[in-house]
């Protein structure tokens, strides 16, 4: 059994009795303890091993994520089983071209996503499937016969980060315990928290951690009056934290009256999004966090603080958060840590340096750092030279936001060699925004109006160039 299955254990055994999950059902919260946690993952392994699923294969989770589909992650990395998690709201991946190179023995599907997988020609031709809905609890445990080595695969999941380009990253056992554990070294300590998450992965940091998490089902991309209906069924769950991206704090009120901290990453923020978030959480400690999938906690800082640093142009992330060390080549942002995915990124050298033992990965971002603090400047690939200066699109953005404050979003691209600003929000002049990326950088820029500037689809919050 690996390390962190086996940590996963000892909590769940230590503290039986405390509340481990929190969920919603028919718009009321309910809960499982530690010592019930612990019996419903025995229950899914003893259910796996029955249909003949063993340490070594390869599940694809097509699936909502529910309390169910975190039972079936740990019950699966406990016998050695690799998932491949599949995020159905989105799928902005293109998985069915990764679908095919990872090859999955078995899939996992609910009531309602049996038929959606037909929609995906890489998911048509598997021919096993597991029906969550249709596990039983209360089942007996597995033999185990199968433990899962350190440095086996544990999880997969799809992403594309900044880049674009559809990738899928592996994470072993170790390397998953690794990011996990730089996650909680870095939060304040939450024994007596109760959690809202609305990403999957810190669902496992806490439960290794025996922190009570309240598990979100719900899709960020429905509508706020959606939202808030659903969110306000964990109004007296005790929330006094939350893990979250950008998108929720913009959309859904403050309806937790015991919230503390809230800890919030995903997207580089400009002086509205960040000025809304203060407005919906006065009150509470709103930590801002920098990172990305090969290294997922970077660099951290109070919200408040980056809101000020954006008033005097600077966008500055936060110091380097402990476990990680953070160095500047040609303005590029690299990263080293023990946390680092190194088995990803280890066949993109284009993408990687090594001195001596030790890792330095690229990460695409651009910036500075000064006394331990990182400043952001952009994506490096989005920029370009004038004078003999290197300016980025993000730069141009920030400055312009800065001094509009109804600017909900803008987006600077270059397009056939002309300089073009989309603007989104209510009574944003279009000559004053010309006038300011004038003044600000000396290049003339054509000013068009969007309703609304194409986002990611996983944060709803980072601008989406291709499809600008």
């Amino acid at each position: 059994m690996s390390v962190i299955t086996e940590q996963f254990e000892k909590v769940c055994l230590s503290r039986k009795d405390k509340k481990a999950v929190i969920t919603v059902k028919n718009g009321k919260a309910v809960c499982r303890t530690f010592g019930q946690l612990y019996e419903d993952v025995k229950s899914f392994s003893g259910h796996l091993e029955r249909i003949g699923v063993s340490g070594g294969q390869k599940i694809l989770l097509f699936a909502k994520i529910s309390y169910r589909l975190a039972v079936f992650m740990i019950a699966a990395m406990r016998m050695g089983i690799t998932v491949m998690f599949v995020d159905i709201t989105g799928l902005q991946d293109d998985p069915e071209r990764v679908i095919g190179r990872f090859r999955p023995d078995h899939i996992l599907v609910s009531k309602k996503t049996r038929l959606l997988r037909f929609l995906l020609k890489g998911t048509r031709n598997i021919k096993s499937l597991i029906d969550i809905d249709s596990i039983p609890f209360g089942g007996e445990d597995a033999s185990l016969s199968a433990d899962a080595d350190e440095n086996s695969v544990a999880l997969l999941t799809m992403t594309t980060g900044s880049t674009g380009v559809p990738k899928i990253i592996p994470r072993t056992h170790s390397e998953l315990l690794s990011q996990l554990e730089l996650i909680r070294a870095n939060m304040r300590d939450a024994e007596n928290d109760v959690i809202l998450t609305t990403s999957f992965m810190y669902v496992f940091a806490n439960l290794i951690s025996g922190y009570t998490t309240a598990l979100s089902g719900i899709t960020l991309a429905k509508d706020s009056k959606k939202l808030n209906g659903y969110f306000s069924s964990f109004k007296d769950s005790g929330i006094t934290m939350i893990i979250t991206s950008p998108d929720f704090a913009m959309k859904v009120n403050n309806s937790f009256p015991q919230l503390k901290t809230m800890y919030i990453g995903g997207a580089v923020l400009n002086r509205y999004e960040t000025e809304l978030i203060l407005g919906r959480f006065p009150d509470a400690d709103i930590i801002y966090i920098y990172g990305s999938t090969e290294c997922n906690l970077m660099a951290s800082t109070y919200l408040s603080d980056y809101a000020r640093g954006l008033m005097n142009d600077e966008s500055c992330l936060g110091e380097i958060v402990s476990g990680v060390s953070v160095s500047i080549r040609d303005d590029e942002i690299f990263v080293s840590s023990k946390a680092l995915l190194e088995n990803d990124i280890s066949g993109f050298s284009a993408n990687c340096l090594r001195e001596g033992g030790t890792v330095m990965y690229a990460t695409g971002d651009a910036g500075q750092l000064r006394d331990r603090k990182l400043y952001y400047y952009g994506r490096k690939k989005y920029s370009f030279e004038k004078n003999g200066k290197r300016i980025y699109y993000s730069q141009i953005e920030q400055y312009v936001s800065a001094r509009i404050p109804q600017m909900h979003k803008c987006a600077f691209i270059i397009k056939d060699n002309k300089n073009i600003l989309f603007v989104e929000g209510e009574n944003v002049s279009p000559e004053r925004a010309a006038l300011l990326v004038r003044e600000g950088f000396g290049i003339d820029v054509t000013v068009r109006r969007l309703e609304r500037i194409p986002r990611d689809v996983k944060h709803h919050t980072k601008i989406d160039y291709k499809k600008l």
